[in-house]
């Protein structure tokens, strides 16, 4: 018999689709709340992330060419590249995802190594205080 991981877990059937059905329901109010829904890459270089977290909690591999990437641990770290890189100068910004992310932490019952991560992020230059209220209104 084949086993799953520790941390990791399949949906089947209703539950895929229920899990599904919350992620579109929340993409969808902050969409309304003008929200630019963004899908960034499932590994990155791991560069990218050390500067957050500890090596020992990020899944890392070597690809093909030798680099070292790591699949994501969280998808605002990826915003922050994505703007610092792409977008500075079409600040404010507004982004909701709904992706996977993966961390390696010890296991404790309930505590899940795949989880799915979703939010908005709001990057602004000089208009922080009047934007605040923006993202506490979704709740």
């Amino acid at each position: 018999m084949i086993y799953l991981p520790e941390g990791v877990q399949d949906f089947l059937f209703e539950q895929a689709q229920l899990k599904r059905s919350i992620e579109e329901k929340l993409l969808n109010l902050y969409e309304s709340y003008g929200y630019n829904r963004v899908q960034t890459p499932t590994f990155e270089f791991d560069e990218n992330f050390l500067h957050l977290y500890n090596e020992r909690t990020l899944y890392t591999f070597s690809d093909k060419e030798g680099n070292s990437l790591t699949l994501r641990p969280d998808v605002t770290t990826q915003i922050a590249r994505i703007v610092s890189t792409k977008l500075s100068e079409y600040l404010p910004a507004k982004f909701s995802y709904s992706s996977n992310v993966f961390r390696y932490e010890d296991f404790q019952v309930g505590k899940m190594r795949e989880f799915t991560q979703a939010g908005v992020e709001l990057h602004w230059c000089k208009q922080r205080r009047e934007r605040c209220g923006d993202i506490s209104s979704i709740n």
